[in-house]
């Protein structure tokens, strides 16, 4: 409950909007960046080794304005972030991806996963992918990002 409702950044160059999603554990949320259209994801919490992390994964587009075949060319991948809440501060530590491209790079067989284009993307299963968060902890030691309640 403590995560429901309107945040902004230290900055006031973002906004997140939590709100209740229909399945337990699981949000709708709506992310405001400077002056681009809102953009809408479902968010799930989950608590591993005693620390709170959100999976964000964007939404697909409203079907009536969807293009089947731009529909084939754009994938939803999700992003993880750690997360500590209390009643006025959220504090947001989002998964570094130079660390995660170096660690795979040196340890390659660590974890499934796939790189195009610079960009790493995980194929591991969740039970591998939730062993590998608690175990790299340094995934999630970038300073984090503030927001204040609205």
């Amino acid at each position: 409950d403590q995560l429901l409702g309107a945040w902004k950044s230290d900055d006031r160059s973002a906004h997140f909007l939590f709100m209740a999603d229909s399945t337990p554990s699981f949000y709708r949320l709506v992310y405001v960046e400077a002056k681009s259209k809102p953009v809408v994801f479902r968010a799930a919490l989950a608590r591993l080794n005693g620390e709170l992390y959100l999976d964000v994964v964007p939404q697909e587009p409203d079907e009536a304005g969807r293009n089947g075949f731009l529909a084939l060319h754009v994938t939803f991948w999700h992003s993880f972030a750690r997360i500590e809440v209390s009643d006025r501060q959220l504090r947001l530590r989002l998964a570094d991806p130079a660390w995660l491209t170096k660690y795979l790079a040196q340890n390659p067989d660590a974890l499934s996963h796939f790189t195009s284009k610079g960009q790493v993307y995980l194929t591991a299963d969740t039970a591998m992918l939730q062993k590998f968060v608690i175990d790299h902890d340094a995934l999630f030691a970038a300073t984090p990002t503030l927001f204040t309640r609205e």
